[in-house]
């Protein structure tokens, strides 16, 4: 080490009662399971695809219950995942259907 440099100091590790208050936290804040409308093939998704190529503003969302339906949505510029699912999430629940 070069002298006059002060070294890096490092983060000391949680304590165990810190790591079991911050997964308690969590658990707490966690939204409840979502539910998703009906697809066109007749049956109610479980999940969703969401496929948004790097750096472009539209994607497309389906659902895994069939593969075959699938939207293009505005997913803009997400700041986060969650932001994105909730975008993707959106735009399948809000689409007309038939």
């Amino acid at each position: 080490m070069s002298e006059g440099k002060e070294p890096i100091a490092t983060m000391p590790e949680p304590a165990e009662e810190t790591i079991a208050q911050a997964a308690s936290i969590a658990a707490a804040n966690m939204q409840p399971e979502e539910k998703f409308a009906p697809c066109p093939c007749g049956q109610v998704p479980t999940d969703l695809i969401i496929s948004v190529p790097r750096n472009q503003k539209y994607g497309t969302v389906q659902g895994n219950c069939c593969a075959v339906w699938a939207m293009e949505f505005k997913a803009g510029f997400p700041k986060d995942e969650v932001e994105l699912q909730l975008k993707a999430m959106a735009a399948w629940n809000q689409a007309p259907r038939g």
